[in-house]
């Protein structure tokens, strides 16, 4: 019997290694791009559309300390990459801030408050800003994740306004854009597009954002995107695949803003301003796995793709027999209905959440042969809950129960030996 099911984690209220406000100044700085370099720890001396960058009251209270962050974006502008290969019109501005220096971490959380000026077009969309690890320069502007490199996690605005968090990361589970609800993954280089809608942005009104993002085990998908809006969850994932190595983590802001897409139907129609304040970082769970050092070891290859044939072939022969003995000693009828594990041997069972992130859902995948037969056994585990607790989705198949109960129900699974 599972006691019960339980709403996802507030990850925000975890204690983190190190967390960092970023300074704003009190009167407007001499030198944008030395204060940014000095105060925000950025990686590099250039900035890109520093020039569109300025410290101003805010805008809606009206208070003159602290100042805010004001970004122009100006008339034609879209994408610093199109503008830096075509010699279109800059706008918005892209650096990364790494105030805890060459250090990486398993989770990071990122707090800022953002106002889209009154009256603002949204056009098509815009980038707003995230976390990124690895690589500096990489995972944007087309550059993919391969799982070694690096991975970023942004927010986004799509027209009218419908906010999305949007991802570089490397190739996941064979099925997880078919099977993962409100993913988009974009198949021309470009980053992944997780829960388009599920939260709006409206103009001229401060609003606060915060992302989280844990890292994946290497050799699971189970990384963690949460995304809360005003306070208000409006999106969780639990099965993201950020890494394949165990050295690559979460290590800097990247302070990334503008219209685009990279194509000019994103481009602003007029000069458009957004405003920043309130932006706080934090790091906890300190990697210290290093990545490997290059050798000039001409015998290393033929080693390496020992090892690899090896891998391939032993290592799906223990898989099964794995599964073979569990199915044996866990189980002794044999039940009428399959689940096939993902492509990466892990157990098709997923969170979701809904109804703008008052509705917590487990949902199994991957079923085959006879789904009622499992959804009455996922019932006998809840035996006070109500009728309609664990269902059955018609259109795909699958097993819905109210609730996050995803580690009980996989733990379950197991023990019936898939």
């Amino acid at each position: 019997m599972i006691v019960g099911c339980f709403a996802f984690p507030d990850y925000r209220r975890q204690a983190f290694d190190s967390t960092w406000t970023a300074p704003m100044p009190n009167v407007v700085p001499e030198n944008i791009t030395q204060y940014f370099n000095h105060y925000w720890h950025t990686t590099t001396k250039h900035i890109y559309g520093v020039q569109d960058a300025s410290f101003v009251v805010d805008p809606v209270v009206d208070i003159n300390e602290p100042l805010v962050l004001q970004i122009l974006y100006p008339n034609g502008s879209f994408s610093p990459a199109a503008s830096k290969q075509n010699g279109t019109v800059q706008g918005g501005i892209d650096f990364h801030s790494i105030p805890f220096g060459n250090h990486s971490f398993t989770r990071g959380w990122l707090h800022y408050e953002v106002l889209f000026a009154d009256g603002l077009d949204f056009v098509y969309g815009g980038k707003l800003p995230g976390m990124t690890g690895g690589q500096v320069i990489g995972c944007s502007g087309g550059h993919g994740a391969d799982g070694k490199n690096c991975f970023s996690v942004r927010l986004m605005w799509r027209k009218h306004g419908k906010g999305e968090a949007y991802l570089y990361i490397p190739p996941g589970s064979e099925d997880f854009c078919e099977t993962t609800d409100g993913v988009i993954c974009n198949s021309d280089g470009y980053g992944s597009s997780f829960g388009r809608g599920d939260f709006i942005f409206k103009t001229g009104k401060w609003i606060s954002l915060d992302i989280y993002v844990q890292v994946n085990d290497p050799e699971e998908d189970n990384g963690i995107m949460a995304v809360w809006k005003d306070d208000r969850l409006v999106m969780n994932y639990t099965n993201i695949k950020y890494r394949t190595v165990d050295y690559l983590g979460v290590n800097s802001i990247v302070f990334s803003t503008f219209y685009g897409g990279h194509s000019a139907k994103f481009a602003t129609k007029k000069d458009e301003f957004i405003y920043f304040k309130n932006v706080t970082f934090g790091l906890g769970g300190h990697i210290t796995a290093q990545p490997p050092p290059p050798t000039e070891n001409t015998a290393q290859p033929l080693a390496s793709l020992t090892s690899f044939f090896m891998a391939i072939l032993i290592i799906p022969l223990y898989s099964i027999m794995f599964r073979s003995l569990s199915k044996r000693f866990y189980s002794s009828v044999k039940p009428t209905y399959t689940i096939s594990r993902t492509s990466s041997q892990g157990l098709p069972v997923y969170s979701d959440i809904k109804n703008g992130g008052t509705q917590h859902l487990t949902i199994i995948r991957r079923i085959e042969g006879d789904v009622e037969a499992l959804r009455s056994e996922v019932a006998a585990l809840f035996p006070d809950a109500p009728k309609n607790f664990v269902r059955i989705n018609p259109t795909n198949n699958q097993i819905v129960i109210k609730g996050n109960c995803v580690n009980d129900i996989k733990h379950w699974l197991v023990t019936k030996g898939f």
